[in-house]
């Protein structure tokens, strides 16, 4: 009994490494499902996530007096994301996608590394309801709770949530799926949006905004 409970167990661990799994991993194998509290899988390529999501980088140029910019680079009316020189100053990350930018939890972003997780895309579904939206990782977010945390911009929550205004009341999104998606998929946006409208006019207008 001994013996045969010792090499299901080693045997567990040699199907774990033959996957590339840490042995501490529980997935689904059809899926690669790996869950909150469960440690980092060894790549976002191949995996499905499930974590806290969260939106930020409403800050753009003078909205909410320049507090929590998005991550677009200082010359786009953002500031920079962790990604932005990461791969060093001749390959500069900024979002393909001005509204669909996104930061990766502290962990799987230091665990992995920069040239792993920098520029990738990602597909986020919120199964209760089952929306979706492409983000681009661009940036780290050292307060994104629990592992496999993603925080976005506000435009992409919203695509989740159902709307602009729904994304501010909302906030925080537990049990989202997110799993890497090839970046063709997400179309290419230079025009910043708040609420609708350019932020670049909402600043112009003066119009007030929460």
């Amino acid at each position: 009994m001994i013996l045969s409970a010792l090499f299901l167990y080693c045997l567990s661990i040699i199907l774990h490494l033959v996957r590339g799994a840490p042995a501490d991993i529980t997935v689904d194998r059809r899926a690669n499902f790996v869950k909150v509290g469960q440690s980092t899988a060894p790549s976002l390529s191949g995996y499905t996530f499930q974590g806290r999501i969260s939106y930020y980088g409403d800050g753009y140029k003078t909205l909410q007096g320049g507090a929590d910019p998005p991550p677009l680079g200082p010359t786009n009316g953002g500031w920079y994301g962790s990604c932005y020189n990461a791969l060093g100053n001749d390959n500069i990350i900024v979002p393909k996608n001005v509204n669909k930018f996104a930061a990766l939890n502290t962990l799987q972003y230091e665990t992995l590394t920069a040239p792993l997780v920098c520029g990738k895309c990602i597909r986020l579904t919120l199964p209760t309801v089952n929306t979706s939206t492409i983000v681009q990782i661009v940036d780290k977010c050292p307060g994104c709770k629990g592992i496999y945390g993603v925080d976005i911009s506000r435009t992409a929550f919203a695509e989740l949530v159902g709307g602009w205004d729904e994304a501010f009341w909302i906030g925080i999104l537990d049990n989202v799926s997110w799993t890497e998606v090839g970046c063709e998929l997400l179309e290419p946006d230079t025009v910043f949006m708040f609420g609708g409208m350019t932020a670049d006019y909402v600043i112009g207008t003066g119009i007030i905004t929460e």
